[in-house]
């Protein structure tokens, strides 16, 4: 009698790298049990594990970091590394911060970094090759050993393509020289800060105006802007925050950096004095000077817009007259589109993903 025909294995008939597709859309703990199946899914899901690591709690950094110092294989898996500390429901141990600096120097490989914890002077004297990607929330960074070391961490990581540097109001670093950054693509800083960096092709910028911070260098921020841009280039330009100076952003901006794509420009404790009419006034000024602009977002913290459609679309029709290329408009969470002439509500997460805002 003849046996029945012997069943394959999975791995004998689906290829690793089919194999390593599915292991990334698995969850975690599915990965983790697919890890103790055998040694070949022990192999491909250890790679899927570490690959990309985001640490919440102090025992998840003790345990990951006491992993990768073990296991010299461990870290040149890591791609991407996220920890976000300090905050109200978690401050690191003496024990986590030890292993973190330790555990800092051998991801290698690393490609995206994403740093939040005030204590940053260790992570500013590691060099990642391969990173690519960094977002620094460096805590209360007031002093000059902390600005020349960050200063000092982006020179030796000239390969960026994009830089978040995000920190409280009180955050005063001072740059003597340009950080050459020549492949940068995406920027969001407070403003003071661009001055500070020398890129080429910028695509997309977002800028902390820090309502109240006083910003009477503004033309020469956004002058320096407009060097690491390029015209050839479509370029986005969001502000946050921007109270104080939006006329003067504004009109900076339609002056220096006329061919932006998409500009955003989100206030919010402007005055409620400052009436709907007031505020398009400044932007019926100023739009006529914008050669290239596809997409406008307006976001205001109050009333203002979006509380009658009526209006906001003739808001939106007088901003589109005086600006012929426009073909999005969002006026505070609520966004219009140019279908042959006429402008009709159209879904917000469209829009900005249209017109590259996040």
């Amino acid at each position: 009698m003849r046996s029945p025909p012997r069943r394959k294995a999975i791995s004998e008939w689906l290829p690793n790298e089919i194999m390593n597709e599915i292991f990334q859309v698995a969850s975690r703990a599915d990965q983790a049990a697919l890890c103790r199946i055998s040694r070949l899914f022990h192999a491909l899901c250890l790679a899927v594990l570490y690959r990309v690591v985001h640490l919440q709690t102090d025992a998840s950094l003790v345990a990951f970091c006491s992993a990768i110092l073990s296991n010299s294989a461990l870290p040149e898996l890591v791609r991407s590394f996220t920890v976000i500390a300090e905050s109200e429901t978690w401050r690191i141990s003496i024990e986590g911060w030890q292993l973190l600096k330790n555990s800092l120097k051998t991801l290698i490989r690393l490609e995206h970094l994403s740093f939040d914890a005030a204590d940053t002077p260790g992570l500013f004297r590691c060099t990642f090759p391969h990173l690519v990607s960094c977002i620094l929330g460096i805590g209360h960074w007031t002093s000059t050993e902390r600005e020349n070391s960050a200063a000092s961490f982006l020179l030796r990581h000239p390969a960026l393509k994009s830089l978040d540097l995000l920190y409280p109001l009180d955050v005063r670093p001072t740059a003597t020289a340009r950080i050459p950054l020549l492949h940068l693509q995406r920027l969001r800083c407070p403003f003071r800060i661009v001055p500070g960096i020398e890129a080429r092709c910028l695509e997309f910028a977002r800028l902390d105006w820090e309502f109240g911070e006083e910003a009477n260098d503004l033309e020469a921020i956004i002058v320096a802007l407009k060097s690491m841009t390029h015209r050839d280039v479509p370029f986005i330009c969001a502000n946050d925050d921007c109270d104080d100076y939006f006329p003067e952003i504004l009109a900076s901006i339609s002056r220096n950096i006329p061919y932006t794509k998409t500009l955003q420009m989100s206030m919010i404790l402007l005055p409620q004095e400052h009436a709907r009419s007031e505020i398009i006034s400044h932007f019926t000024n100023y739009l006529p000077r914008f050669t290239s602009l596809l997409f406008l977002s307006l976001d205001v913290s109050f009333d203002c817009f979006g509380t009658n459609d009526a209006e906001d679309q003739i808001s939106v029709q007088g901003l589109g007259d005086v600006c012929s290329t426009l073909v999005g408009c969002c006026l505070s969470g609520n966004a219009w589109r140019k279908v042959s002439g006429t402008w009709e509500k159209y879904p917000l997460e469209e829009f900005m993903a249209l017109a590259g805002i996040d």
